[in-house]
């Protein structure tokens, strides 16, 4: 099974710090490899999500987001009734990240208990 390195194979500008994409697929993909090599916020549209890491696994449905950290996963996209799955993915750096926490003075917990999403 191929690993998909994301955002980088989307073709898309990867120059500025914070990069957007509209993601849409018309077929089911299951436990797909993927290696996130920057956050990604994933906002859903259309059908279901599931990601596995190492510590758990979840799933959404288009009424919620998750914020993911860089690193490896298993993703699972589920087509929706209409057979389409989108979301709108939000790529940025853990540099990006803190300079948005510093500009807006907003603490760093201790991150020890950080998850993956």
């Amino acid at each position: 099974m191929d690993i998909q390195h994301i955002p980088n194979d989307l073709n898309i500008d990867t120059k500025s710090e914070v990069q957007i994409f509209d993601y849409q697929v018309y077929s089911s993909s299951v436990r797909n490899k993927v290696m996130l090599n920057k956050n990604t916020f994933s906002f859903l549209l259309e059908g279901i999500k599931e990601v596995f890491t190492q510590e758990k696994a979840t799933t959404i449905n288009n009424d919620a987001f998750l914020l993911i950290k860089s690193g490896n996963c298993l993703m699972t996209e589920n087509l929706s009734e209409t057979n389409s799955y989108r979301s709108i993915l939000l790529f940025f750096d853990n540099n990006m990240l803190l300079n948005f926490l510093q500009k807006n003075n907003l603490l760093i917990a201790d991150n020890s208990n950080f998850k993956s999403f």
